[in-house]
Formats: C-alpha cells, sequence, structure tokens
C-alpha cells in the first residue's frame, strides 16, 4: 500500500454494539457523536478528522456493525471454490461480494462497512468489547477483513478493570491483526497517542505521516494547556481586584448584605466563564457540570463547606468573622488573627470580616471611603487573607485536570463528591505556594499585574497542568 499524501483513513469496524462509535469519539475528541446503548445505533458510515491546527491528523470512519458475517464469508469463499481454477486472490473474492451485494438488504450494513476500505484504500480498526465473551463467530468477520488485504488492528475495548474476556480476545485477533488494547471511556491524552503510535506497526509506509501526526498531537495538548493557564491567571486576577461601590446609605448592614451578594454573584459567574472557557479549550462543547452542594466543582464559591474541606471548620469561619470593632455611621476593616491556612504555609495570616457569617460572604472585606464630594461610599471586597484566591485556584485547578483528562466517549455528568475529593493546592511545593501568595498580594495592592509578572502567572500555573510536560519543539 502507497504512503498516504495527507493523513491516515481508518474503518472503525467490528460487530454491533461493541463500542466503535465511543471509539471514535475519543480519540478525534468529537462529545457530540451519538453514543447509544442499544446495538446498531451506527446505521451508515460517518467519516469524522481529527484536526489539529489547519491540517487533519487522522480520519476515523465510523461504519455498522457486521450483521450477516457468516454468510457473506460463506458467499465468499463459494465464489472463490468457483474461481479455484484462475488463481483468484482473497481480495478479489471480497470486491467481487462487494459488487454482487451492493443492493442486496441483507448485506447492507456489510457493504457500508467494506465500502471505505475497498473503494477509499482506508485501514482497518477492527472494535471488540473486553467485557463480552469471544465467540467463534467472530472469526468471520475477521477472516472477511483479513481477505480485503487492507493494513489493520484489533482494539480490544476495555471498560475500566471489568474487562474479564480481554485475554480470550487477544488470543483470538492475534491470527489477524495486530493487537492493542484501550479503554474508550477512561482513556487520557497519553492513552490516545500510546494507540496512535501502535499504528506505526500496522503498515510501514504510514510511519512518518503517524510520527509527524503524533509530534502535532502533543504540539497541540501543550498549547491547550498553556491557553488553559492563561484562563485560570485571569480569572484569579480578576476575582482579587473585583469590587462592589455605592454611596453609603443609612441602613448599611442590608447595604452590604446587598453589595456582598452583588460580589459575589460575579465572582460565581466568572468561575464559571472560566470553566466554560477550559472546557472549550479541550473541546468538550457539550459536557454537564452537576450542581450538587457538596461538590468542588458546583459548590457556591465560598459555600461554607467548600472551606471546611480545605481545612477550615466552621468555629475557625465564626471566629474569623468576628469585627474587632466598628466606626460610627459604617462598618470598619477588622484585621482578624488566628485562622490557620489549611495549606501549612501561610499560618496565622489576617482575613477580613463582618460581624456575621452570613454563609461564607461574611468573609467579604468591608471599608467605608470618603468622596471628592465629602459624602461616604462603601466597598465591599473579596476576603483579603490567603485563604480565598487559594481556594479559587484549587477549584479551578480540580475542574481543569478532570476536564483535559476526560475521555470524549463519556456522556456522564461531570460531578466530584466532595469527600472523595483532593485538592490539588495542598500537592504543591512549599516554594510554590509562596511564589503564588506573592503574586495574589501584588494583585490585590495594585488591582492588576504588569505584563511580565502576568506572564510569570501563567507560567507558574502551566507547570500545575496535567500530564504536565515540556512543549515540544515545533
Amino acid at each position: 500500500m502507497s504512503a498516504p499524501e495527507t493523513s491516515p483513513a481508518l474503518a472503525v469496524v467490528g460487530c454491533v454494539n461493541m463500542g466503535k462509535s465511543s471509539i471514535v469519539a475519543t480519540l478525534v475528541e468529537d462529545d457530540g457523536i451519538l453514543i447509544a446503548s442499544e446495538a446498531g445505533s451506527t446505521r451508515r458510515a460517518a467519516a469524522y478528522d481529527l484536526r489539529l491546527g489547519d491540517g487533519i491528523a487522522f480520519t476515523l470512519i465510523d461504519t455498522p456493525g457486521f450483521q450477516n458475517a457468516r454468510r457473506a464469508l460463506a458467499w465468499i469463499e463459494d465464489w472463490r471454490k468457483q474461481h479455484e481454477t484462475e488463481h483468484v486472490s482473497a481480495t478479489k473474492a471480497v470486491h467481487a461480494f462487494f459488487e454482487a451485494k451492493a443492493e442486496e438488504a441483507s448485506f447492507r450494513h456489510e457493504i457500508r462497512l467494506l465500502a471505505p476500505i475497498l473503494e477509499d484504500g482506508a485501514g482497518i480498526l477492527y472494535v471488540v468489547d473486553g467485557t463480552q465473551p469471544y465467540l467463534q463467530r467472530y472469526e468471520a468477520e475477521m477472516r472477511i477483513l483479513a481477505m480485503t488485504g487492507a493494513p489493520r488492528m484489533g482494539v480490544i475495548n476495555l471498560r475500566g478493570d471489568n474487562s474479564p474476556h480481554a485475554d480470550a480476545w487477544e488470543e483470538a485477533l492475534r491470527p489477524w491483526f495486530k493487537v492493542t488494547r484501550f479503554d474508550a471511556h477512561g482513556a487520557d491524552a497519553q492513552d490516545r497517542l500510546r494507540l496512535f503510535s501502535s499504528l506505526r506497526g500496522v503498515d510501514d509506509a504510514w510511519a512518518e505521516v503517524i510520527d509527524r501526526a503524533i509530534q502535532r498531537l502533543r504540539t497541540e495538548r501543550a498549547g491547550r494547556h498553556e491557553l488553559a493557564a492563561a484562563a485560570v491567571a485571569h480569572l484569579l486576577i480578576d476575582a482579587l481586584a473585583m469590587h462592589e461601590e455605592a454611596p453609603a446609605e443609612t441602613n448599611r448592614d442590608r447595604q452590604t448584605e446587598e453589595l456582598s451578594e452583588k460580589l459575589f454573584d460575579r465572582l460565581r459567574e466568572r468561575e464559571q466563564a472560566c470553566r466554560r472557557e477550559i472546557e472549550a479549550l479541550y473541546k468538550h462543547h457539550r459536557l454537564k457540570r452537576a450542581e450538587d452542594a457538596l461538590s468542588i466543582l458546583d459548590a457556591d464559591l465560598l459555600d461554607r463547606e467548600q472551606w471546611r474541606l480545605l481545612g477550615l471548620s466552621y468555629p475557625q469561619l465564626a471566629a474569623a468573622g468576628t469585627a474587632a470593632g466598628a466606626a460610627a455611621g459604617g462598618v470598619a476593616d477588622a484585621a482578624l488573627a488566628g485562622l490557620s491556612f489549611p495549606f501549612g504555609t501561610l499560618v496565622g495570616a489576617a482575613v477580613g470580616g463582618l460581624g456575621t457569617v452570613w454563609g461564607a460572604s461574611g468573609l467579604a472585606r468591608v471599608k467605608v471611603l470618603g468622596t471628592p464630594l465629602g459624602g461616604r461610599a462603601l466597598r465591599v471586597e473579596p476576603p483579603p487573607g490567603p485563604e480565598f484566591p487559594f481556594v479559587l485556584l484549587d477549584r479551578a485547578l480540580v475542574h481543569w485536570h478532570l476536564v483535559a483528562g476526560r475521555a470524549h466517549a463519556r456522556r456522564d455528568t461531570l460531578e466530584l463528591e466532595a469527600a472523595e475529593t483532593s485538592s490539588v493546592v495542598q500537592t504543591l511545593s512549599a516554594s510554590t505556594r509562596r511564589v503564588l501568595a506573592r503574586t495574589f498580594e501584588q494583585i490585590r495592592r495594585r488591582g492588576e499585574l504588569d505584563d511580565g509578572d502576568r506572564k510569570s502567572l501563567i507560567s507558574d500555573l502551566r507547570a500545575l497542568a496535567p500530564d504536565h510536560e515540556e512543549a515540544p519543539t515545533p
């Protein structure tokens, strides 16, 4: 087979309900591909491109499953016997079947799955399900595909650790295919790269183009990490500089509560916007997130339970919310000591707060400011201590890691039970925490970062990416 001019095309074939569409969705990163539990949900072949930049790395063709493989094989073998004096090849016999049965309804699926192989020269990914037992009848499918003469690989679709028949399938596939194992619902970026790398052995003519595609995949992944780090950096900058301000009114308590609600509504929406941006970067356009009050991802930004999970108990919150004093006609800033920092390096940091804890919003900082006209303005800012930016960062990192590592074949809601959540920030080194804490204080003082410091923050966050590796040289 001659080398492909642009990118390899692979027909994803197999019996019905083996997970072919799931394999395609994960490999080409398309969460819009229909994946149904009922058998035979793919009715006709459809091509999906894995696009990288301006080019196409691979084209995968999702095909209907075999339905009458044994009858088709019997026809092919009978035709070949009838022409045995002509010494016809097995490949020619398959072509004869394809031409003779093109309009026959009983072989409709066989014709559709063979079309890209016989007409367009596509290679073959033969998908089987490691949770289903191997049966002798599947040999007919393997024999037909081998008779096409096309480059081919057998893919055992795993379902996590619950694939008891994977070894039996591998033994059955070996005579006909190069074999690999792949979990379409649990695969991460490295698993995808390993599968693509294994394609080098399917056809020597593909080695160069596959190596080039893999390099582009790595570069694309690194670029996404860079953009995601920038999205998180901009979230932190915007959140720490955010505030609500209005001319001071007589009822300061009511006005403070209203401004606090506005502030935290804006903070929540800003966090949501960052999440949507990161999901789009990793091509999760239809991802649904659970709005579970106990979820580290979807609890309110400063939910009391969220703080507890990161090491702050409610008594600590209540103590932090006790005002040191109030100025006449207004609420003064309070310097409140004794709040232990959950990540171990900034113990005893001061936190400003109000006299009561309203959920978590009572930890907002409230200032009474003088105005040029001699009046007073009430200003509400995010909590001034180190906890707030680190909680926000932790939530962003957990979400980022989950999204970046999520297979596109999954259709379940993205959720994480709070009790099972591990903090990403808690894994950071003390030096990294100190650098980030200094950066957060700079943002608070200036309300912004200059270009150099912004780039440094993005670089620091880029190092916290999932499957972190140095960006490859273009």
